[in-house]
């Protein structure tokens, strides 16, 4: 169990859960898919998504960028990814 009391198969349903709620959404909003930056048991990767795709600059925020360059909507699901 994690700290919330979830068993690891309740974790990997959560997360497989949340995964099929916004792939859709992520695919639309980003042109990319969401699997390559997905783990079934930790979920969304946000180091991987923001070394590969947003590249956030040393010393400003990977949400900053986000925003920037995308907008709420695309702010929003990430933050939905992570469970915010």
């Amino acid at each position: 169990m994690n700290a919330e009391g979830l068993t690891y198969m309740d974790m990997i349903k959560s997360n497989d859960k949340l995964y099929r709620k916004h792939a859709h959404e992520f695919a639309e909003l980003f042109g990319i898919h969401l699997r390559p930056f997905w783990d079934n048991v930790t979920g969304f990767d946000i180091v991987k998504f923001d070394d590969h795709i947003i590249q956030s600059p040393d010393g400003q925020s990977m949400e900053d960028v986000l925003q920037a360059e995308y907008g709420d909507e695309e702010v929003s699901t990430i933050k939905s990814l992570l469970k915010m």
